[in-house]
């Protein structure tokens, strides 16, 4: 595969993708509010959720024994 073409390719992903939006309800919507997407990621887990004050990461594993 060319440069060019490869280039030309991810422009093209870039353009269909530019109108999509995460909204609070944690959906992904088009421009004219479409549901495109149901949950954002594959997990639904907020990444900015997932670490703890001092920046170290949460030890989730532990969290969820200590929940049941």
């Amino acid at each position: 595969v060319k440069t060019a073409d490869t280039g030309y390719m991810s422009r093209r992903l870039m353009k269909s993708l530019e109108d999509l939006s995460i909204h609070y309800d944690q959906t992904v919507r088009n421009a004219s509010g479409v549901i495109v997407q149901l949950r954002y990621g594959e997990d639904g887990m907020d990444p900015s959720k997932m670490e703890g004050d001092d920046g170290q990461p949460l030890n989730l594993e532990h969290l969820f024994v200590k929940m049941q």
